[in-house]
C-alpha cells in the first residue's frame, strides 16, 4: 500500500532492491554570511593537526591530482570589518578524472605548526584555526557558471579581483590578485584545464608576441556606458574604449562521460521541455517494431532506445509527462524504470519490476552488440586506411629460417652468394639476431653498404681516400675556429678586467690569415679598369668562406659538447682516443651536410656503429646509411608526424582498452612520450648488447616483412606495461616518469617477441580485409 507521498506504510516489507541501492546520508548544511556572499559550509569545525597537514600536502603536485597554477599572496576579505584582505595560497587542481578544483588557504594554515604569522596585522592576529579552516575555500569549478573580473582602468600595476558565481546566484568571496598579469595568468591555465569539454565565452586572445592576453571587445562593459567602435591593432587601443571589467562564462561544449550519472526522478518533473536534438548530433538504432507502438501514434519505444547508452543507462533529455496514454495503450507505467534509478522502483509491485529489469537489460545488451559491431567496423577501416601500408602481405615462415646467423651460416652464404643465402640472411636475423662476434661482418650488408656479391673490405679502400681528404678540409677550418675562439675570449678577459666595463681600445676583426685564404690575402689590388666587377667578386668569395668558418665553428662546439658527454660510463668511451675517433666521424658527416648541419642525438647514433666496427670509415659510411631512414624523423621532417599518428592507430586497433585511456587526457593523444623513442630508434631505452638486438631486426624488418618495425617494438613497450598503466591511470606526466626510471631495464628479447607476434596479428587482419 502507497501513501499519496510516494512512501511506505509501516505494515508495508521493505523491498529487496532497495536494500541494494542504500541512499546514502547527507551531511549537514550549514550556510554562512560572509562580507556581502552567502557562502554554504558542510564542516564548520578546524581538522586536527594531522588532517591540517595533509590538506597542506595535497595542495602540492601530487599521484591524485595535477597542479595547474599556484600563487601565493592571493587576498580575500573574510569579514565586513576586516580592513585589509588576508593573504593566501591559491591553486588550481585537475583531478585524474578531469574535474577542476580551486582552493584558496590562507598564510598561516600554510606553516606546519598551523599558527597565524607574528608578522599578520593586529586584526588578523586574533583569526585562530577554527575561523581560518572555516574560510579556506575549496571550490570545484563544475559549480561555477560566471567569473567577474575588475580592474582599475588608471594603472595596469594596480590590485585585480575575480569573483565566481555558482550555479545557484550565489558570490564567492572575491580574490584579490597582487598587481601584474597573475589574473591573465589563472584565467589562461583554468582556460587550458577546461578544455576540450568546457570553454570559457568569451575566450582569451591570442598575441603573436604578448600571447594570451584579455579579448578587446568594441563595447565597453564597465561602469561607463560609453562605447567604442575602434577595431583592435593588436598593439593599443585608447584609454577610452578599452575595457577593465570582463564577465566570463564557463560553456559545457560536451559532458565528460565519467561525470555521466544515472538521472533523477526530479529531473522529469517540473522542467520545461527541451528542444529536440537534431540528426546529426544524435545517434539512434534502425527501428524495429514493439508492441507498445499503436498505429498513428508517435514511435516512443524507438525514441528510448536510441537515448540508450552501452555504458550509463540512459543520459538522453526525455520527458514521460509529455506522453499521452493514448499513445501507450494505457500502459504509461512501463516508461518509469527505464528512466528512474532502482531506489525509485517502489511504484510499481516486484513482479512487474523484474519485467521491467529484464526488458530493460535485453535492450541494453542490444545497444551495446550494436555499439561493438560498430567500433569494430571503426577499426577495419583504420586497418584499411592507415595501418594495411605498414606491413607485407606474406608472412614470414619461421621454417625457412631454422636459427639465428652463426659462423657455420655465414661462411655458407660468403661461399655461394646467392639470393636464396640472402633471403635466408634476412629471415634468420629478422627472426633470431646475429651471433654477437659476426656483427661486425653482417651489418654492412643489413645497412646497404656493401651488396650481398660485393666485399666490404674492397670497398673500404675505396673509401678510405675520400675520408681522409675530407678530414683535412675540416681541419684546417677547425684551426680558425679556434683562434677565433682564442681571440673572443682575450676580448671578454680584457672587457672584465677594465674599470668602467668598457674596452678602452677597439676590437681588433677576427683574423683569417690562413692557409685556406693565402690566395685571397696575397693578390694586390686589381687595376682600376678591371677593379670594380674583380673586387666585387671577391669580396663576395670572402664573405661566402666567413659565412663557412662560422657555420662550420657553430656545428664543432655542438659535436664537441655532445661527444664529451656520450656514453662516458661505457668501457669503450672512457678513453679519450675513442671519443676522438668519435668527433672525426661526426665531423666529417657534418662536412659532406654543412646546408643541414649537426642535431642533437647524431652522436648517440654514431657511437652505437663506432662501438661496433671500431673503424672510422666504415662507421661514417654505415652512419650514412642509416640516417637516410632516420633524418626524417628530426627536426623539420615529417617523419616523426607520422610515427606518433601510425601508433596512434596500431594502439587504437590493437589495444582499445589502453587507447581510451590515452584519450581520456588531453596531452596524452599525440604519444608525445614516445619521441625520444622514434628519434633515437631506442637506443636511450636499451642497454648496448640488447640496443645490438633491436637495430639488427629493424634492419631486417625494413628488407622482409615491414619497413615499419620500430612502431610494432613501441606498441610493445606499452602493452608489456599496460596493466601498470591502466591500474594506476597514468597521465602524460606520470607516463614520461615511469619510462624514463625504467630506461635500460626492459627485456629486450620478450619485447622483439611480442613485437613480431603483433606484426603477424595485423599482417593476418589485413589479409582477411583482403
Amino acid at each position: 500500500m502507497e501513501r499519496p507521498d510516494g512512501g511506505r506504510t509501516r505494515a508495508e516489507a521493505p523491498n529487496p532492491l532497495l536494500r541494494q541501492h542504500p541512499v546514502p546520508k547527507r551531511p549537514s548544511l550549514s550556510v554562512m554570511r560572509r562580507g556581502n556572499s552567502i557562502v554554504r559550509s558542510t564542516d564548520t569545525t578546524a581538522p586536527p593537526v594531522a588532517v591540517s597537514r595533509d590538506y597542506v600536502s595535497s595542495l602540492h603536485q601530487n599521484i591524485r591530482t595535477s597542479l595547474l597554477y599556484g600563487k601565493n599572496n592571493v587576498g580575500v576579505i573574510l569579514t565586513p570589518d576586516m580592513a585589509t584582505p588576508m593573504k593566501g595560497y591559491l591553486s588550481l587542481h585537475q583531478a585524474n578524472t578531469g574535474a577542476l578544483t580551486i582552493k584558496w588557504t590562507p598564510n598561516q594554515l600554510m606553516h606546519s605548526s598551523s599558527q597565524p604569522s607574528s608578522a599578520a596585522s593586529p586584526s588578523l592576529r586574533k583569526c585562530d584555526n577554527h575561523f581560518l579552516w572555516r574560510h579556506a575555500i575549496n571550490l570545484p569549478v563544475a559549480d561555477i557558471i560566471y567569473i567577474h573580473l575588475h580592474q582599475s582602468a588608471a594603472s595596469e600595476d594596480a590590485v585585480v579581483c575575480v569573483v565566481f558565481v555558482d550555479t545557484d546566484g550565489v558570490q564567492h568571496p572575491p580574490l584579490h590578485f597582487p598587481p601584474g598579469q597573475h589574473a591573465l595568468t589563472f584565467l589562461s591555465c583554468l582556460e587550458t584545464g577546461l578544455q576540450p569539454f568546457c570553454v570559457l565565452d568569451p575566450p582569451l586572445w591570442f598575441h603573436r608576441e604578448k600571447g594570451k592576453i584579455f579579448p578587446r571587445l568594441k563595447r565597453r562593459t564597465s561602469i561607463q556606458s560609453t562605447s567604442s567602435t575602434s577595431s583592435f591593432d593588436g598593439d593599443s587601443l585608447s584609454s577610452g574604449s578599452e575595457i577593465h571589467d570582463y564577465v566570463f562564462r564557463i560553456i559545457t561544449v560536451t559532458k565528460p562521460p565519467m561525470e555521466r550519472q544515472e538521472p533523477m526522478m526530479e529531473d522529469f518533473v517540473d522542467e520545461e521541455p527541451e528542444e529536440p536534438m537534431s540528426p546529426k548530433h544524435c545517434t539512434s538504432l534502425p527501428i524495429t517494431p514493439h508492441p507498445l507502438k499503436k498505429d498513428g501514434g508517435s514511435n516512443v519505444v524507438d525514441m528510448l532506445v536510441s537515448l540508450l547508452d552501452p555504458i550509463y543507462g540512459f543520459c538522453g533529455i526525455f520527458n514521460p509527462s509529455e506522453i499521452s496514454e493514448n499513445q501507450l495503450g494505457g500502459r504509461s507505467h512501463l516508461l518509469w524504470p527505464l528512466f528512474v534509478p532502482v531506489r525509485y522502483l517502489s511504484l510499481v509491485t516486484a513482479d512487474e519490476q523484474l519485467d521491467q529489469r529484464v526488458s530493460f537489460n535485453a535492450k541494453t545488451n542490444c545497444v551495446r552488440a550494436f555499439l561493438g559491431w560498430l567500433a569494430y567496423c571503426r577499426h577495419m577501416r583504420t586497418v584499411r586506411t592507415h595501418l594495411s601500408c605498414l606491413v607485407g602481405s606474406k608472412p614470414i615462415d619461421a621454417s625457412s629460417a631454422p636459427g639465428q646467423v652463426d659462423s657455420v651460416f655465414w661462411e655458407r652464404c660468403r661461399a655461394h652468394r646467392t639470393p636464396e643465402q640472402e633471403r635466408e640472411f634476412f629471415y634468420r636475423t629478422y627472426l633470431y639476431g646475429i651471433q654477437d662476434d659476426l656483427r661486425v661482418k653482417c651489418w654492412p650488408y643489413l645497412l646497404g653498404f656493401a651488396r650481398w656479391s660485393e666485399d666490404v673490405d674492397e670497398k673500404l679502400v675505396e673509401c678510405r681516400f675520400q675520408y681522409e681528404q675530407e678530414v683535412k678540409d675540416w681541419v684546417k677550418l677547425e684551426v680558425i675556429v679556434r683562434q677565433r675562439d682564442k681571440e673572443a675570449f682575450k676580448a671578454a678577459r680584457q672587457r672584465q678586467m677594465s674599470t668602467n666595463g668598457d674596452l678602452t681600445y677597439p676590437l681588433r676583426v677576427s683574423s683569417i690569415q690562413n692557409e685556406v685564404f693565402e690566395e685571397e690575402g696575397s693578390e694586390e689590388v686589381t687595376p682600376r679598369e678591371n677593379g670594380t666587377t674583380d673586387h666585387a667578386r671577391k669580396l663576395d668569395s670572402v664573405e661566402e668562406q666567413m659565412d663557412m668558418v662560422s657555420l662550420f665553428g657553430t656545428n664543432l662546439h655542438r659535436i664537441e659538447k655532445d661527444v664529451d658527454r656520450c656514453d662516458r660510463n661505457t668501457p669503450y668511451f672512457k678513453k679519450d682516443v675513442n671519443l676522438e675517433k668519435l668527433k672525426r666521424v661526426i665531423c666529417t658527416f657534418v662536412w659532406r651536410h654543412m646546408d643541414e648541419g649537426y642535431v642533437q642525438g647524431m652522436c648517440d647514433l654514431a657511437a652505437v656503429l663506432l662501438v661496433i666496427f671500431d673503424n672510422e670509415v666504415l662507421t661514417l659510411e654505415c652512419f650514412e646509411r642509416l640516417m637516410l631512414r632516420l633524418r626524417p624523423n628530426f627536426p623539420l621532417g615529417p617523419g616523426m608526424d607520422e610515427n606518433l599518428n601510425n601508433l596512434r592507430s596500431l594502439v587504437q586497433v590493437m589495444d582499445p582498452e589502453l587507447f581510451d585511456l590515452m584519450m581520456s587526457h588531453g596531452d596524452f593523444t599525440h604519444l608525445y612520450f614516445s619521441y625520444r623513442w622514434f628519434l633515437l630508434d631506442f637506443k636511450r631505452e636499451l642497454v648496448y648488447e640488447n640496443v645490438y638486438k633491436v637495430w639488427e631486426v629493424i634492419w631486417a624488418s625494413s628488407l622482409t616483412v615491414s619497413a615499419h618495425f620500430h612502431l610494432f617494438f613501441a606498441l610493445a613497450l606499452l602493452s608489456s606495461y599496460r596493466n601498470i598503466l591502466l591500474e594506476n591511470s597514468m597521465d602524460f606526466t606520470d607516463v614520461i616518469k615511469f619510462f624514463n626510471e625504467m630506461a635500460e631495464r626492459h627485456n629486450a628479447v620478450e619485447l622483439l617477441d611480442l613485437a613480431r607476434e603483433q606484426l603477424r596479428s595485423l599482417q593476418n587482419l589485413v589479409n582477411d580485409l583482403k
